[in-house]
C-alpha cells in the first residue's frame, strides 16, 4: 500500500500523535532494500524519511529480522537512518557498536537509549555484525554506566512471543531487572500484538503496543493465530517526570490494507477496554501464559511447522524443532491437555 499512496499516509494516523511529542520513538522491524531478493520481509528506502516526517527521531534494530539480508543488508540500513535524520540502536558492525547507547537532549535533559533483543543467531559479537542481545549482567553493567550520563533511561526489547496475550516468564523476570536498575521506560516489541502495561516503582513497562504499520500478508506464512487482534495497536505518549510521569495511549486500528486508522468510539473503546484487562491481569501473567497463551504459541509454531513441510523447507523445520528446549516442555503439555479437553467435550 505504501508504494501507492506514499509512506506519509500510510502513517498519516500514528504520525498525529507522534508528532505532538518532544520525541517520537519505534521498532524498524526489516532491513532496507531497494528491490526484492527473495520472499524475506524488507523495507524500502523511502520508509525511513516518511518516518522521520511522521515524528520519529529514534529507531531500534534489536530484533529477529533486521540480519534477514545480513551484514550488507544492516550497514544500508544504518547509512539509510542516517541519512534520513534517524538515530539507530540496537545493532552495529561488532558487539560494542551493537551496545552504544544514543544520548540526546530534551528541553534542556539527556535521554539515553539503548536496545535488545532475545539472543538469536543473528546476534552480534566481538567481529560479527549484528544486533545487541540481553545478557542480564552485560545489560545491568550498560544500565549503570548509562546512569551517570543521562537524567532519563529508555530500553527497547525485542522479546516475548507473538500473537499472544501474555508476556511469558522470562519477559517478566527481565521487566523486573530493568525496573530494579531504576530504567524509566521500557518499549517492549515483537508479539505484533497488544499486551499490558505497568508500572514498576518508577519504571514504565509497556509489554508490546502491537504494529505500528506492518502487513502480515508480505511474507511466507500468514498464520490464523490471533489475526483479528493483530489489527489492534496504538501509540503510547509519556511523559518522563519525577513527580508526576504521565502516560496517554491512542488506539489504533487497521483497515482491510492494514493501514493504521484512528479508533473512534466502540472500536477505540474495546482497545481500551482490552489493553486494561491485560494491563490488570499482569499480577497473574506466569499462570495465565501457561493455561491460556502458551496453547496458542504452540497452535502457531504447529501451523508454522506444517507450512514449511508443505512447502519443502526442511531445513527451517529441522531448525524450529530444534528451538524446542526444556523450558518449553510445559507449555507442551498444557497444549496437550486443553486439545484433549476438547475432544472430550466433542465425544
Amino acid at each position: 500500500r505504501g508504494r501507492e499512496a506514499g509512506y506519509d499516509a500510510v502513517l498519516a494516523a500514528p504520525a498525529a500523535e507522534l508528532r505532538r511529542a518532544d520525541l517520537g520513538t519505534a521498532n524498524l522491524e526489516f532491513a532496507v532494500a531497494e528491490a526484492p531478493a527473495g520472499d524475506e520481509f524488507y523495507h524500502d528506502p523511502e520508509v525511513l524519511p516518511a518516518l522521520r516526517r511522521a515524528g520519529v527521531r529514534v529507531v531500534s534494530l534489536a530484533n529477529n529480522h533486521i540480519m534477514d539480508r545480513g551484514a550488507a543488508g544492516l550497514e544500508a540500513t544504518l547509512a539509510g537512518c542516517a541519512a534520513a535524520g534517524l538515530v539507530a540502536v540496537g545493532a552495529g558492525g561488532n558487539l560494542a557498536e551493537a551496545c552504544r547507547p544514543a544520548v540526546l537532549e530534551l528541553r534542556g535533559r539527556r535521554v539515553g537509549f539503548l536496545a535488545y533483543a532475545t539472543p538469536h543467531p543473528g546476534q552480534a559479537t566481538e567481529r560479527r555484525p549484528g544486533v545487541a542481545p540481553f545478557v542480564p549482567e552485560r545489560v545491568r553493567a550498560e544500565l549503570r554506566a548509562l546512569r551517570a550520563r543521562v537524567d532519563w533511561r529508555v530500553v527497547h526489547v525485542h522479546w516475548g512471543s507473538m500473537y499472544v496475550d501474555d508476556p511469558p516468564p522470562y519477559v517478566l523476570d527481565w521487566a523486573a531487572l530493568l525496573a530494579e536498575e531504576g530504567v524509566d521506560l521500557v518499549v517492549g516489541h515483537h508479539p505484533h500484538v497488544l499486551q499490558g502495561m505497568e508500572r514498576r516503582g518508577r519504571t514504565l513497562v509497556t509489554y508490546s503496543l502491537g504494529d505500528l504499520a506492518f502487513d502480515p500478508s508480505a511474507g511466507r506464512f500468514y498464520a490464523e493465530v490471533g489475526r483479528a487482534k493483530r489489527r489492534q495497536g496504538g501509540v503510547a505518549t509519556v511523559a518522563l517526570a519525577r513527580e508526576a510521569p504521565g502516560l496517554r495511549f491512542t488506539p489504533l486500528l487497521q483497515d482491510d490494507d492494514f493501514v493504521p486508522r484512528p479508533a473512534a468510539g466502540a472500536a477505540g473503546e474495546a482497545i481500551r477496554s482490552r489493553l486494561q484487562a491485560m494491563s490488570e491481569g499482569l499480577a497473574t501473567a506466569r499462570t495465565r501464559f501457561l493455561e491460556r497463551s502458551g496453547p496458542e504459541l504452540v497452535r502457531y509454531e504447529l501451523q508454522s511447522l506444517g507450512h514449511k513441510l508443505r512447502r519443502g523447507h526442511l531445513r527451517e523445520a529441522a531448525q524450529l524443532l530444534l528451538a524446542v528446549r526444556p523450558r518449553h516442555l510445559p507449555i507442551l503439555w498444557s497444549y496437550l491437555a486443553r486439545a484433549g479437553r476438547r475432544q472430550g467435550a466433542g465425544a
